[in-house]
């Protein structure tokens, strides 16, 4: 008995040594477009985590500075956000606001999230959903207007409350739009840099 024990726990002990190690590293860009960042290996803290690298565009028409920051992260990557992997979303309320998220994922060999990433171009073609959008900052209301989606742009999205775009303070925004089917499920804290502070969003 006492051996299957020992047995037992040294297989866990092993086991909690399996986690996959990846590259960590964030860089945000105000200015320029960034495709990659290094980093130091970090191991994972569950046997389910995967390796990912990520790429953001968060674009405000009004910001006085930065109205395009693109943040690329490397890290691990919790099981509940794989959705997001080899998959494009987008919130958007063109002309005035759109967030758009590529991830790419992978679980072969430790640090196997290395190298450039590129964002997908966006799509051209009407889908022929219509969704009411609007942006506001600071306020807590805004008034929509019809507006066509593209792409997998197949659902509409509606956002109020405090949120943060990469790097800076945060703000209460109101947000209605068009966006890609799942983003509500898997979480918009999956998300790499901005940063949403509320559960007060809804997909239909």
């Amino acid at each position: 008995m006492n051996f299957i024990l020992a047995a037992f726990i040294f297989s866990g002990v092993i086991a909690t040594g399996n986690a996959l190690q990846c590259n960590t590293c964030e860089v945000v860009d105000k200015e320029g477009v960034p495709d990659d960042c290094v980093g130091e290996l970090v191991e994972c803290t569950s046997l389910t985590d995967q390796c990912a690298t990520q790429i953001e565009v968060n674009y405000v028409a009004s910001a006085s500075e930065g109205k395009k920051i693109t943040t690329v992260k490397k890290g691990c990557f919790k099981a509940k956000f794989l959705p997001y992997c080899e998959n494009r979303f987008e919130v958007d309320s063109n002309p005035d606001f759109y967030l758009a998220l590529y991830t790419k994922c992978c679980n072969l060999v430790d640090g196997c999230n290395s190298g450039p990433i590129q964002m997908p171009p966006a799509s051209t073609t009407e889908n022929g959903r219509t969704c009411p959008a609007c942006f506001a900052v600071d306020a807590t209301t805004c008034t929509p207007v019809e507006k066509k989606c593209f792409g997998t742009e197949a659902q509409c999205v509606s956002y109020n409350g405090p949120a943060a775009r990469p790097g800076e303070e945060q703000k209460n925004y109101v947000i209605q739009g068009c966006v890609t089917p799942g983003s509500c499920y898997v979480d918009f804290n999956g998300i790499p840099a901005t940063k949403v502070e509320s559960n007060n969003y809804k997909c239909y």
